[in-house]
């Protein structure tokens, strides 16, 4: 009989799927001959993906079959069930029956489905609604937005400007619900930062993780930081101008230090401290290393020293400001994410497991009342993908791993547990995957898991066995990680910290190396015909003369590449992977080979709106949404579909016409989409303009229509929703294709006969630029114990405490990414055609995959720099038994796999209208060329600068409040805002008040004669509602209200305008296309004040800044 309790560590390709099944056999084998029932209900077999675990039931189902009806086939498996003596057909025809019974109570899964179940099961007990449901991304992102929207409604003018100014955007500094909900909630099943704040105070009880840092002294945070008074930096920068510099032979001063020296003084006295500590002279001067091949003089130092560390206190100020405003923002919103999930009914996956976590639910003490509950679920458990789990999966797993190891749970039998891992594949640490984890497993049971290996490929032949060996098998030794370079961190850093002792001998790359392990593979076929085949491209022989080589060309000159090896070996091969970084390389892989007459399958996480198609079809909905959408209606005007709405190009409809027209556009789509449903509407399109897409456009197109088309209205009736679960969808799926293009990710867990690998000459580990935190823990094995802001590494080197922690991060990227190159290479069976580029000068200290390849194969590399190529363009090849150009691969055919599509009603083609004449055939990139605009920021901007007039016979807005206005403009809108862009809006501002019709209006002597004893302004008021039972959502820009004796007896709207009107007609035109809005917000702000007064009057007006028109919009009665 097997082992209760087994961690089996297996190589790639060698049967993990195939044993596990088996495993799973035995077990029900063994329970049948002692019970009379196989009971299969009651094994949880769970790994990481939905495909990975109907794979693992395919394969128990297919086994079960094969040995029932075939006594040979049986032979094979019976070594694998582990059971004595070896069964019988008809005893395995019992265990099918058995099975077959159980089919809809097997619980072959993911993890996160299991949770679901454990979820659904204690509902009430763990605070969850009774009839909870996982969400989908547009009701998750609801939730998420409206919760992010009570915090910042309810927060106080000291806790925004704690997060907005304290901060220095650095939280807070891009379009808050379009950067701030992914970084707090995740995307893309990777774990936010709530999830981290929910597990830290699991942790720690409190959040002692958080404001660690504020408990240790300015000096420990960042060793030299001294504060200097205002005279002071004045002073330093009088004599920093007067220090002497490096001196040339001639004994004049150096050219590039006099440039340097007049750019940090500026910089300086703009007090611009973190571009002063990133400046190269002030770096040389700080690690002590020479400036433009000279040293730095000792007098210069002197003088530069005292702003250095002054802006070191500077660094010290931000990372206080950044923990204070996550503590703030992440107390706040979990508060309000579990209230609105809760009132919703809806939650993610990351949500259950965090829920699940915080009720410690499993750990109840009341053993006999959980045991009774569980048992009916979990008996045997057998965990696949073991180095994907993540840390929160595993804490809610442990007490289950415990029961079971323990053998406890009421059983008279024994319980059995299966893990299945191999650390090599471990390439989801941006999920929380830690292959650390099985180290932790261990210690769960006194004596033990049984451990055994498997190193056999039964995938791969010599050629492609041979060449991971050589790759991986001494990594430690292999010349390129000389590439990586770290700062040297005092070995002292965290006693200094007080903190618990962790490894620090070695560097980050031995380190990690230390961690990646790696076994000699053997191969199953030593006699399968192989080779690895290696190709050089040279983008830069491409740049024209005086050009400059960029991304363009070097991805255009690498799909050439990727198409001219596919041709080659398409004629011969089976299957080929083509595996990339990125879904838009992907893309852009699969239109290229189609181009070309090759038929070839795009899958993987693609997004839809890699589709230049898509993206205009998205932005025709937006503008029926938003009229005043300028930049959607610069894409529809620019794309087919502007002929087919009768929208020209934007920029040549006369500016008094211009809003007149997108408002019947808008109108007459929201009619259309009404009448025929957003399916319909859509399809009308298409089918007027198909001419115009080629066949990848023509395919995503269809498929968000299919998603139109399952789209439930009475879920929201607002198009922004559709639009974004579009853009959260994934455009590819698997066909029939011999040729399949896929990220890296997702090839794992398939194999091709060919594998076309390409990216090798990417940074192996880049610089994650998204601002957040970073964990640290005293060892893989540990909970995390600290938690500490995420800065860029020009300015974390003068803080060691961050130094080392993004050092630790970094040896979990590089394994993770090795692990990723290991997956990509092990997904061939027969040929590996490697792609590598020409380096530039740059590019020769940069650790890359093909760096790493070629610092192990010396002879690869030699080839690499002779640039002597074949007849096929080959400047390596390696061949294995017998192999050659002419092998022929029998084709396998690959059938389709994927979740069903919605039945839809097609048009039956006779009423398809002809496109329009003067439509011409253009390309679909020439098409659908989109152009970027900068209007609507425009807009954005001066809509926030008059947000900061309260009264203007009260005093005009300060320096402040246009500050705090371009700080919000640029948090919107994602970007900086430029001095030009600053100086112009001003400009408008004060044209505006200068302007004595505006003026009146935004001064208290417009009120006078209502006799109100108060006047309230309320700028940017938000609406949240229904009238006549359709929505209503946006905010008013200002909203005054008129009280007397406390009772409101006077409401007016106020809508800024930026456009010009010039003439009656043109406000006319204004009033018919705005009043429509203003009657619902009326509606809306009666229904919030009035509390069922009915003599209170609201009026709306237009409020033309530019142009200098005070337009009523509803009637107003101080206009009388």
């Amino acid at each position: 009989m097997t082992e209760l309790r087994q961690l089996i560590t297996a190589n790639a390709g060698c049967g993990k799927t195939w044993t596990l099944a088996n495993q799973c056999i035995g077990w029900m084998i063994d329970r049948r001959r002692r019970t009379g029932d196989a009971d299969p209900a009651g094994l949880v077999a769970a790994t990481f993906t939905r495909n990975a675990a109907g794979e693992i039931l395919h394969r128990v189902l297919d086994h079960l079959a094969a040995s029932a009806m075939d006594p040979d086939s049986l032979s094979m498996f019976v070594d694998g069930f582990g059971v004595n003596p070896a069964p019988t057909p008809e005893e395995m025809n019992e265990i099918l029956a058995d099975v077959t019974r159980s089919l809809h109570r097997l619980q072959f899964g993911t993890l996160d489905g299991l949770f679901h179940r454990i979820a659904q099961t204690f509902a009430g007990e763990i605070g969850m609604p009774v009839g909870w449901s996982i969400g989908d991304e547009p009701t998750l992102h609801s939730i998420r937005t409206r919760s992010l929207d009570d915090l910042l409604d309810q927060a106080s003018a000291d806790v925004i400007r704690t997060l907005v100014v304290e901060a220095e955007q650095e939280i807070l500094k891009a379009q808050v619900h379009g950067r701030l909900i992914p970084l707090v909630f995740g995307e893309r099943s990777s774990p936010g930062l709530i999830s981290t704040w929910r597990q830290s105070h699991l942790i720690a009880g409190d959040d002692r993780m958080w404001s660690f840092l504020d408990s240790l002294e300015d000096e420990i945070i960042v060793p030299g930081a001294s504060r200097l008074s205002d005279d002071e930096v004045v002073e330093s920068i009088r004599n920093l101008e007067g220090a002497p510099l490096a001196l040339k032979k001639d004994g004049t001063e150096k050219a590039n230090w006099i440039k340097a020296r007049r750019r940090i003084v500026e910089i300086a006295g703009a007090n611009d401290w973190f571009d002063f500590l990133q400046d190269s002279i002030t770096t040389a001067t700080a690690l002590n290393t020479p400036f433009d091949r000279s040293d730095v003089p000792v007098e210069f130092e002197m003088a530069i020293n005292p702003l250095i560390q002054h802006a070191r206190m500077k660094i010290v100020d931000a990372i206080r400001s950044q923990m204070r405003s996550w503590r703030i923002l992440l107390r706040g919103i979990d508060i309000c994410a579990r209230r609105r999930h809760r009132e919703a009914g809806f939650y993610g996956f990351q949500d259950i497991a965090d829920q699940l976590s915080a009720a410690r639910l499993l750990e109840s003490t009341n053993r006999e009342w959980l045991n009774y509950r569980l048992d009916s679920e979990i008996r045997d458990l057998a965990l696949d993908e073991f180095q994907d789990t993540s840390d929160a999966q595993f804490n809610v797993m442990e007490p289950i791993i415990r029961e079971i190891l323990s053998g406890e749970g009421g059983h008279d039998l024994p319980r059995r547990m299966l893990v299945v891992a191999d650390p090599k594949q471990s390439i989801y640490g941006w999920r929380g995957g830690t292959p650390s984890l099985l180290g932790k497993l261990s210690t769960l049971v006194e004596d033990g898991f049984h451990e055994s290996t498997l190193d056999r490929s039964y995938r791969s032949g010599p050629a492609v066995i041979d060449f991971v060996n050589d790759v991986f098998s001494s990594l430690d030794e292999n010349a390129a990680f000389s590439r990586a370079r770290h700062h040297s961190i005092p070995s002292n850093t965290l006693e200094t910290c007080g903190l618990p002792k962790s490894r620090t001998s070695g560097t980050p790359v031995s380190r990690a190396l230390s961690d990646w392990r790696f076994d000699h593979h053997e191969t199953a076929h030593p006699d399968m015909p192989g080779a690895v085949l290696a190709y050089q491209i040279d983008p830069a022989a491409r740049v024209p003369q005086g050009g400059r080589l960029n991304d363009t060309i070097k991805n255009q000159t690498l799909v050439e590449q990727i198409v001219g090896i596919v041709k080659d070996r398409s004629e011969v091969s089976g299957s080929i992977g083509v595996l990339l970084s990125t879904n838009k390389q992907v893309a852009a892989a699969v239109e290229a080979l189609k181009s070309a007459g090759i038929d070839a399958s795009e899958e993987g996480a693609g997004s839809l709106s890699d589709s230049r198609a898509v993206v205009c079809f998205m932005s025709l909905l937006r503008l029926a949404e938003h009229p005043d959408h300028r930049e959607a209606a610069y894409d529809v005007s620019h794309s087919p579909i502007g002929e087919v709405v009768h929208l020209p190009p934007i920029e040549l409809i006369e500016p008094d016409k211009r809003n007149q027209l997108l408002s019947k556009i808008a109108l007459h789509i929201r009619r259309e989409i009404i009448s025929l449903g957003i399916d319909g509407y859509l399809q009308t399109i298409v089918n007027q303009i198909r001419e115009h897409m080629d066949a990848g456009d023509r395919k995503a197109i269809e498929y968000v229509i299919d998603l139109a088309a399952a789209w439930n209205p009475t879920d929201t009736l607002v198009l922004g929703d559709f639009v974004r679960h579009v853009e959260s969808s994934s455009a590819g799926e698997p066909s029939g294709a011999s040729v399949r293009v896929m990220t890296m990710h997702a090839s794992k867990g398939l194999e091709f006969d060919e594998v076309v690998l390409p990216v090798l000459n990417d940074a192996l580990v880049e610089e994650n630029k998204d601002g957040g935190c970073l964990t640290w823990s005293p060892s893989p094995q540990e909970p995390m114990a600290l938690i500490v802001p995420r800065m860029s590494s020009s300015i974390r080197h003068y803080v060691p405490l961050l130094e080392f922690v993004s050092q630790r991060e970094w040896e979990r990227n590089l394994g993770d990414r090795l692990s990723l190159l290991y997956v990509a290479i092990t997904r061939a069976r027969r040929v590996l055609n490697l792609i590598f580029q020409v380096e530039s000068k740059n590019d020769r200290t940069v650790l890359s995959a093909g760096s790493i390849v070629r610092g192990a194969i010396p002879d690869l590399d030699a080839a690499y720099n002779s640039v002597e190529e074949d007849e096929h363009g080959r400047f390596w090849t390696r061949t294995a038994a017998g192999w050659s150009d002419h092998n022929r691969i029998e084709r396998e055919v690959i059938e389709p796999i994927g979740e069903p599509r919605p039945i839809r009603i097609t048009d039956n083609g006779e009423s398809k209208p002809a496109p329009p004449p003067s439509m011409t055939r253009k390309s679909t990139r020439e098409s659908f060329q989109i152009i970027e605009t900068g209007a609507r920021r425009r807009g954005t901007l001066l809509h926030e600068l008059f947000r900061t007039i309260i009264w203007l016979d009260e005093g005009t807005p300060s320096d402040d409040d246009l500050a705090m206005a371009f700080t919000r403009t640029s948090m919107m809108t994602g970007r900086p805002i430029s001095t030009d862009e600053r100086t112009e809006a001003v400009r408008v501002l004060n044209d505006a008040i200068r302007n004595k019709t505006i003026s009146d209006r935004l001064s208290r002597r417009a009120y006078q004669s209502l006799g109100c004893d108060d006047l309230e302004v309320l700028n940017e008021w938000p609406i949240l509602s229904t009238s006549d039972g359709s929505p209503v959502r946006g905010r008013i820009d200002r909203l005054v209200v008129g009280r007397s004796n406390g009772v409101v007896r006077f409401i007016e709207i106020i809508d800024f305008k930026s456009g010009r009107v010039d003439d009656e007609a043109s406000e006319q035109e204004a009033v018919e296309r705005y009043s429509p809005q203003i009657d619902r917000y009326a509606q809306v702000v009666r229904d919030h004040f009035s509390a069922g007064i009915p003599e209170v009057a609201v009026t709306g007006r237009l409020l033309f800044i530019e142009s200098g028109r005070d337009v009523p919009c509803l009637p107003c009665p101080t206009d009388q």
